[in-house]
């Protein structure tokens, strides 16, 4: 799947954001259902749409087309759009795929409970 095509849960997230009561539910309660392998397709059948899609890059710059895979980002919080993970006081749960589509690896910031993996 071309990340580029993935539709998000909110095109534009107005801050500061906290998910509603019912997002949080879904997002808490199938987060630990996620496993190494799993589709995109999959992850968004079982965690609903993502609120961002982002790219994943070598760290090498000097390659033309360096992406190597993407991620999807659910937010729980986030209080600025810039700055570090304290300034934003963010809750997020982040899930990498390959550039195939194929869950390689996810964590989460400020969300108790989950199993991170890589």
């Amino acid at each position: 799947m071309n990340p580029k095509n993935i539709e998000l849960f909110q095109k534009n997230i107005i801050y500061p954001y906290v998910a509603s009561n019912q997002r949080e539910a879904i997002i808490l309660k199938h987060m630990n259902m996620l496993k190494k392998g799993m589709t995109d397709k999959k992850v968004i059948e079982i965690m609903q749409l993502p609120d961002e899609v982002n790219l994943t890059y070598t760290p090498n710059k000097s390659k033309e087309n360096n992406a190597v895979g993407f991620s999807l980002v659910y937010l729980l919080e986030r209080y600025r759009e810039k700055g570090s993970v304290i300034e934003k006081k963010e809750k997020l749960l982040r899930i990498h795929f390959d550039n195939v589509g194929l869950l390689i690896s996810a964590y989460a910031i400020n969300i108790q409970g989950f199993i991170s993996f890589n």
